[in-house]
C-alpha cells in the first residue's frame, strides 16, 4: 500500500485539509483558518469513497516563515522502514543515531507523553525520535504513529450524519407563502438535528451564528427568528450539523416566499370642527355640524376602501387620496364626547391600524349681550352738539349680569379686556376721538366666557354735529422786522404795526378777536389780505403780546394764535465830541502858522459809548470801538483847503441795537496862507559881485 493513502486514510475519509498542531491534536482545517508555524498539514485527495487507496497525500510542515515545507518523502521513508522491520534511524546520516548524544534514535532520556485516548503503539521512542528530526515534536509524531497504525488496519468507512430538519414554522399551511395572517411578529424557523447528532456537534444556520448542540437541543431543535421580507421576496433557511471529526452532514433547507402582507399606513382623522385642536369643541368652533376630515395615508391606493365609524364604507378614489373625505357629525350635548375611528383595507384585505380622534363638548351657553352708552352725548338724542364735547368721546360698557370675572370683554377699536369684579360692578370707560362733523361713531362691545362662548353684540352710535372750530389764525408783529422777538430802535417807526391773517378755512361772516382790538366780522378783503392793527410802542424792556381767534356762527371757535415783541434798547449814545486840533487857537480860522501838512482831527466817543459801538466820521470809513478808542479818541486826517475855503467834520456813534447819536461836528475856514515874494538883497560894497 502506498504510504501517503495509509497515512491520508487514518487521518482524513473526505476531501479535507487535516492539521496536527504541536500538541498531537488533529483537525479538518476550516475555510479562511491560518496555520501556526511547525503545525504539520495533510492533503488529501479522494477520488472514489469506495476505493480508500484511489488518494494522494501531501505532508507539510509550516516554518518560521509560514511557508510550506514537503516533506512526505521523508515520513514515506521512515514508514517503510517501519514496514519492511528497518530502524528508521539508520535510513541515512539524518537519521542516524547520535552516539553519546540524546539526539539519536536510542532512547538515552526518558519522558512520558500523555495521551487522550490509549497508547496505540508500543514503546516506540527510536520511531519517534526519527519523526522528531524533522522537526515533529513527540506528540504531532505520535498522532502521525496512530494515523500509521490506523491506515495499516482495516478501512473504515467515513462516518455519514443525517440531515437536519428545517421548517419555517411561521408558514402555518406550510403552503411555501407566507400570508399577512401568518405572520406575528419575527418569522419563526425550528431546526431538529438528525437522530445520528450527537451532544457537542455543531448545528451551523444560515445568517446565524454557529451552536454546540445540546441535550435540550437534540430533544426540542432549536428555534432561530429572522425579519419579514419584503412582499413578493424570499427567505431560505439552510442547516448542517457537523461533527468534532469534521464531518458535515447534507444541507437541510427550507423556503418561503412573502404575499402581500403590507397593510396600509393608518388615515389621518381630525375633527377639523375642534379648530385649535385642544379636544374641548367650544361654542366659538361650532358652525352648524362637527366636520372631520379623514385623509387617507401616503400608501393608499384607489381601489381602497375607508371605513369610518357611523358612515358606510367608501372605495378611495383619486380625489380622495389627493383632498381627503370630509364627513359631518351631529353635535354632542354639553359634556359629552365624539369619537371618529377610521382604517383602510387593500383589495388583499390588509387592513391598516386604526386612526381616530376625539372632541368633548364644553360649555356652549353664551352670557347675555352687555349695555354700551356713549355718555358724553349728556341728553342721549343720538347727536353730539360741540357744547357736549369735552376732550375725547366718552363711552360706558357695562357688562352682564351674568358675566364673571375671567370673561373677556371685547369692544371695536379697543384691545380686548378680561372682567374684574370691579368692571362687574362699575362697567369700564373707554375714550375715542370726534369724529369729523356730520360724522357717526358706533361702539360694539360683546361678552366672551372662557369656553368661547360669545354674547349677543351690544352698541350704541352717535353723530357729531357742527363742531368743527377755524383753524387758528397767524399772528405776526411785521414792526419786528428781523421777526426775532426783539424790537430794535431802527425797526420802529412810529407805532408797532401787526397782521393778523384769517385761516384758510374762515369763511366770510366770521368774527376775528384779536387783542386790545374790538371785534371784526370778516370780510372777503380781510380773508384775502389779513388785518393790520398798531399798538404803542412799551417802554424798553417791556413786551407787547397780541392774541387772535376766529369764531364761526355756530359758535366754534379757533384755537389762540398770537405773537409776542419784547422792545429792546431805544436809547440812543450821546453825541461825540469833534475837534480840528489843527485850528489850535479854535478861532474857526485855519492860519498859515497852524498848518503843518494835513488837517488833524480828533473824535472823542461819548462817556456812555461802549466798546462794539460804531463809529461814523465823515468821508472816514465806519470804525467798531475799541476800549483804546474810548480812552484817547480817533485821529482823523484831511487834506487843506483852498483859501477861503471851509473844512467841516461830523461825527455819529451807534450802538449794536442800531439807536444813533446826536450828530457832532467841526468847522474851519482857511485863512490867506499864500505869502509875499522873496525881496532883493544886494551887498553894494562887493562891487565885484565876487563874493570876496
Amino acid at each position: 500500500m502506498d504510504f501517503s493513502a495509509l497515512v491520508a486514510g487514518g487521518i482524513s475519509s473526505l476531501d479535507q485539509i487535516m492539521v496536527i498542531d504541536l500538541n498531537g491534536n488533529v483537525k479538518v482545517l476550516k475555510e479562511g483558518e491560518t496555520v501556526l508555524p511547525g503545525e504539520l498539514v495533510i492533503e488529501n485527495t479522494i477520488s472514489d469513497m469506495t476505493d480508500l487507496t484511489a488518494s494522494e497525500a501531501q505532508i507539510s510542515r509550516v516554518n518560521d516563515k509560514n511557508e510550506l515545507d514537503d516533506i512526505t518523502d521523508d515520513i514515506e521513508q521512515i514508514f517503510a522502514a517501519l514496514e519492511e522491520g528497518q530502524d528508521p534511524t539508520q535510513i541515512n546520516e539524518e537519521f542516524a543515531t547520535a552516539a553519546g548524544t540524546n539526539s539519536g534514535s536510542s532512547l538515552i532520556t526518558s519522558g512520558v507523553v500523555e495521551r487522550d485516548g490509549a497508547e496505540v503503539l508500543a514503546d516506540t521512542n527510536f520511531v519517534t525520535s526519527g519523526l522528531e528530526a524533522l522537526g515533529l515534536s513527540q506528540t504531532q509524531s505520535l498522532s502521525l504513529l496512530e494515523a500509521y497504525q490506523t491506515s495499516s488496519a482495516t478501512p473504515v468507512l467515513p462516518i455519514t450524519l443525517d440531515a437536519p430538519s428545517v421548517v419555517i414554522t411561521e408558514d402555518t399551511n406550510n403552503d411555501g407563502t407566507l400570508a399577512n395572517s401568518e405572520i406575528d411578529g419575527l418569522v419563526d424557523v425550528l431546526v431538529t438535528p438528525p437522530a445520528n447528532a450527537n451532544v457537542g456537534d455543531t448545528l451551523t444556520v444560515s445568517g446565524q451564528p454557529d451552536r454546540v448542540l445540546t441535550p435540550g437541543d437534540l430533544d426540542n431543535g432549536v428555534s432561530y427568528q429572522y425579519p419579514i421580507p419584503a412582499d413578493g421576496e424570499s427567505l431560505t433557511v439552510t442547516a448542517t450539523v457537523t461533527d468534532p471529526s469534521g464531518n458535515t452532514s447534507p444541507q437541510a433547507t427550507d423556503s418561503v416566499t412573502v404575499g402581500d402582507t403590507t397593510a396600509p399606513d393608518a388615515p389621518t382623522v381630525v375633527i377639523t370642527e375642534d379648530t385649535n385642536n385642544d379636544g374641548t369643541l367650544a361654542n366659538s368652533e361650532i358652525d352648524g355640524l362637527v366636520d372631520v376630515l379623514v385623509t387617507p395615508p401616503s400608501n393608499a391606493n384607489v381601489g381602497d376602501t375607508l371605513t369610518v365609524s357611523g358612515q358606510p364604507e367608501r372605495v378611495l378614489t383619486q380625489g380622495d387620496l389627493d383632498n381627503g373625505v370630509s364627513y359631518q357629525y351631529p353635535v354632542p350635548a354639553d359634556g359629552e364626547s365624539l369619537t371618529v375611528t377610521a382604517t383602510v383595507t387593500d383589495p388583499s384585505g390588509n387592513t391598516s391600524p386604526q386612526a381616530s380622534d376625539s372632541v368633548t363638548v364644553g360649555d356652549t351657553t353664551p352670557p347675555d349681550a352687555p349695555t354700551v352708552v356713549i355718555t358724553e352725548d349728556t341728553n342721549n338724542d343720538g347727536t353730539l352738539a360741540n357744547s357736549e364735547i369735552d376732550g375725547l368721546v366718552d363711552v360706558l360698557v357695562t357688562p352682564p349680569a351674568n358675566a364673571n370675572v375671567g370673561d373677556t370683554l371685547t369692544v371695536s377699536g379697543q384691545p380686548d379686556r378680561v372682567l374684574t369684579q370691579d368692571d362687574l360692578d362699575n362697567g369700564v370707560t373707554y375714550q375715542y376721538p370726534v369724529p369729523a362733523d356730520g360724522e357717526s361713531l358706533t361702539v360694539t362691545a360683546t361678552v366672551t366666557d372662557p369656553s368661547g362662548n360669545t354674547s349677543p353684540q351690544a352698541s350704541d352710535s352717535v353723530t357729531v354735529g357742527d363742531t368743527t372750530a377755524p383753524d387758528a389764525p397767524t399772528v405776526v408783529i411785521t414792526e419786528d422786522t428781523n421777526n426775532d422777538g426783539t424790537l430794535a430802535n431802527s425797526e420802529i417807526d412810529g407805532l408797532v404795526d401787526v397782521l393778523v391773517t384769517p385761516p384758510v378755512n374762515a369763511n366770510v361772516g366770521d368774527t376775528l378777536t384779536v387783542s386790545g382790538q374790538p371785534d371784526r366780522v370778516l370780510t372777503q378783503g380781510d380773508l384775502d389780505n389779513g388785518i393790520t392793527y398798531q399798538y404803542p410802542v412799551p417802554a424798553d424792556g417791556v413786551s407787547l403780546t397780541v392774541t387772535a381767534t376766529v369764531t364761526d356762527p355756530s359758535g366754534n371757535t379757533s384755537p389762540q394764535a398770537s405773537d409776542s415783541v419784547t422792545v429792546g434798547d431805544t436809547t440812543a449814545p450821546d453825541a461825540p465830541t469833534v475837534v480840528i486840533t489843527e485850528d489850535t487857537n479854535n478861532d474857526g480860522t485855519l492860519a498859515n502858522s497852524e498848518i503843518d501838512g494835513l488837517v488833524d482831527v480828533l473824535v472823542t466817543p461819548p462817556a456812555n459809548a461802549n466798546v462794539g459801538d460804531t463809529l461814523t466820521v465823515s468821508s472816514q470809513p465806519d470804525r467798531v470801538l475799541t476800549q483804546d478808542d474810548l480812552e484817547n479818541g480817533v485821529s482823523y486826517q484831511y487834506p487843506v483847503p483852498a483859501d477861503g475855503e471851509s473844512l467841516t467834520v461830523t461825527a455819529t456813534v451807534t450802538d449794536p441795537s442800531g439807536n444813533t447819536s446826536p450828530q457832532a461836528s467841526d468847522s474851519v475856514t482857511v485863512g490867506d496862507t499864500t505869502p509875499p515874494d522873496a525881496p532883493t538883497v544886494v551887498i553894494t560894497e562887493d562891487t565885484n559881485n565876487a563874493g570876496s
